[in-house]
């Protein structure tokens, strides 16, 4: 018995080697990401900027941020009530993408986005296959409308070759190609329902998954309508504009004058870069683009280095107060 319970306790207390695993990865990724990104820099330069600071720029650019949860919320609702069947105020959109955000932040694998999908598809008025449907198209007519500006900008903020033009043309195309078969679904809904029916399933679990495809399906269906597309569209420019402003403002700081365009095209690089292996509140990804993007530019390393830095701060900061108080306000959920 002895060496039963001595057996139990060790398998109790074994290191979880794959969460171990994982924060040597993302040290890996920051460490990695922010040597590369301050190879160069001048220490004592560096400490000349942040003493030269004007941080009322920094409470400006808080300002902008702070709008942008409730445009999100704003946005997010649009394709959730695309049906007109939901009871609860759009408020209750804004603290779902408060909370998606703050689980972005700090969870691996965008894991923000299934736990805004599971607490709020469980209320009466959803389900977490419509929630779930929603999330997706969200998120991917947002890709492709960066990825378009992103390309778009290239070619006059930086001087490619046709190849890498060529390559950036491509990513556009996927991203179109993505959004179209997304807005196809519908009109497939039978063929697929015909294919499902083929399968072994048993009749239990067959209706369970038509009943998650006819939910999901629902929630794609809401961006077919024009009135809800050009909806979409209107509050993602405006949000490209905020956080833009934002980005600009937190550059005033620190002295240094970026170019509107310029400006737009570090926000879609940001934006873009989200899709890399990252770590908790992007640490080192933000530094890494934001000198990749600057310094062929001819924009000093250390400035930009702090620039980034005091927005990265700033975006992290009110992510965690916007999403703490959207996981008090939506625990009775």
């Amino acid at each position: 018995m002895a060496d039963k319970s001595t057996q139990s306790s060790d398998t109790r207390w074994r290191p979880p080697f794959r969460q171990l695993l994982m924060a040597l990865l993302t040290l890996l990724i920051a460490g990695g990401a922010l040597f590369y990104a301050s190879r160069d820099t001048d220490w004592a330069q560096l400490q000349v900027v942040i003493r030269n600071a004007d941080y009322r720029y920094l409470l400006s650019a808080a300002f902008f941020l702070c709008l942008l949860f409730p445009l999100r919320g704003l946005r997010w609702y649009l394709l959730l009530n695309a049906n007109g069947n939901l009871e609860r105020q759009w408020t209750w959109a804004m603290w779902g993408v408060s909370v998606a955000y703050l689980g972005n932040m700090f969870l691996p694998a965008r894991a923000g986005e299934v736990l805004r999908t599971v607490m709020l598809g469980q209320s009466e008025d959803t389900n977490v296959s419509y929630v779930f449907a929603t999330v997706v198209v969200e998120r991917l007519l947002e890709a492709v409308l960066q990825i378009i500006i992103f390309s778009l900008l290239f070619s006059f903020v930086v001087d490619i070759s046709p190849l890498l033009q060529a390559g950036f043309n491509t990513i556009v195309v996927i991203g179109v190609v993505s959004v179209v078969g997304l807005l196809l679904l519908p009109q497939l809904e039978k063929p697929i329902r015909l294919f499902l029916g083929w399968l072994p399933f048993g009749d239990t679990l067959q209706e369970r998954i038509l009943a998650m495809l006819a939910q999901f399906i629902l929630g794609v269906k809401g961006v077919q309508n024009r009135r809800v597309l050009v909806g979409f569209v209107a509050y993602t420019v405006a949000i490209t504009f905020v956080e833009a402003v934002a980005l600009h403002q937190t550059a005033l700081a620190f002295d240094i004058q970026i170019a509107p365009l310029v400006v737009l095209f570090l926000y879609t690089s940001l934006g873009l870069s989200s899709a890399l292996p990252s770590t908790p509140g992007a640490l080192g990804i933000y530094q890494l683009v934001a000198v990749q993007v600057l310094q062929p530019l001819g924009y000093a390393d250390e400035p930009v280095l702090v620039f980034i830095t005091a927005f990265q701060v700033l975006v992290v900061g009110l992510v965690a107060i916007w999403g703490m108080i959207g996981l008090w306000q939506l625990r009775d959920v």
